[in-house]
């Protein structure tokens, strides 16, 4: 016999709604040890990429010591 919805049914399963801006995951967590500060402040501006200017033709321009491939995940 198939299964006739009961009228609650979608009650039970409906999505959560969400804040707009919601975000997915954590908000907070450990405080960062001394060395990932570091890594944070010296190293992560040397590697970003400024996204708010038109990419390469060739992305593997970007890397040093040169590569010869590039996969964007």
């Amino acid at each position: 016999m198939p299964h006739r919805p009961r009228s609650d049914d979608n009650d039970n399963h409906a999505a959560p709604e969400r804040a707009a801006g919601a975000f997915f995951g954590r908000r907070k967590g450990h405080k960062l040890r001394a060395h990932q500060t570091d890594l944070i402040a010296q190293l992560l501006p040397k590697l970003a990429l400024a996204i708010d200017m038109r990419a390469p033709d060739d992305l593997a321009s970007l890397f040093e010591p040169p590569v010869e491939r590039v996969r964007l995940e």
